[in-house]
């Protein structure tokens, strides 16, 4: 990894607002995430966290330009559209129009340790409903990362932690959903050996009762590795950062941290 990185759970507490922020830019579509988007966010984290999910995010104390890349322009890249990727001139005017707006500012948060430069939600709740017969996984709701840290491996260090997180619940394997027409998304879970699953009644059950339209969307599951995550990854197993599986976060405290709502 070209930063000092360090992968850890989020400490609730104290650092909900800032992940929260971090999300709902991560999520958003144009250059504006109004307080509703943000509530919204904040509600659906508040509520994870209650239901026992494990946030984890990726900090560094490394300085960086705090110049980020508008989801028009990753759109751009994702789709590959020759038309668009040879418009330069009005790609870097909207370059020069997003810088400072209100998106671009979300994403610059401040952890109690460092720069908040990646996040990944994950759960097992998912596979403990009746509704349908899968069982044994870890289900991957969101990873996101900085746009203008993309591309260094940080999306990759937080899959390799939900690996460990994963052998600590005895779970065989991480899985997830990703939209049909989002390319980037796939083609990088498929570099990092995440296999698409064949659409079988199983499968369509699933996404179903996690409110995951399986037509259309991709079922892509990973065999949890048999290595394990780089040294620094891990943390002493008496820090409180260690990489383990936090405890269900108590309602009170979720409520009261949330960010909104």
């Amino acid at each position: 990894l070209v930063l000092s990185l360090t992968v850890r759970p989020l400490r609730v507490l104290e650092e909900v607002e800032g992940y929260v922020s971090f999300r709902a830019a991560s999520f958003t579509e144009g250059d504006r995430c109004g307080a509703g988007r943000r509530d919204a966010i904040g509600q659906l984290v508040r509520r994870r966290l209650r239901e026992g999910s494990c946030m984890l995010v990726a900090t560094t104390e490394e300085a960086f330009s705090q110049d980020v890349d508008p989801p028009e322009k990753r759109s751009v890249e994702a789709k590959t559209s020759s038309s668009l990727l040879s418009a330069g001139t009005a790609l870097q005017s909207l370059l020069s129009d997003f810088r400072g707006t209100e998106v671009a500012e979300l994403f610059d948060q401040d952890l109690t340790d460092g720069k908040l430069v990646a996040m990944l939600d994950c759960s097992t709740h998912e596979f403990e409903s009746p509704r349908h017969r899968l069982d044994g996984g870890v289900y991957l709701t969101a990873l996101a990362v900085r746009p203008d840290q993309r591309r260094k491996g940080l999306g990759s260090a937080l899959l390799l932690a939900a690996d460990e997180l994963a052998r600590q619940r005895e779970a065989r394997y991480l899985a997830l959903h990703v939209e049909r027409d989002n390319d980037a998304a796939i083609a990088f879970y498929e570099a990092n050996f995440f296999e698409r699953v064949a659409l079988t009644s199983d499968v369509r059950e699933f996404g179903r009762s996690i409110d995951v339209n399986p037509e259309a969307h991709v079922f892509f599951r990973r065999d949890v590795s048999c290595g394990e995550p780089p040294f620094a990854l891990l943390g002493d197993d008496d820090d409180d950062d260690a990489l383990r599986w936090p405890d269900k976060v108590p309602d009170d405290d979720a409520r009261e941290e949330g960010g909104g709502g």
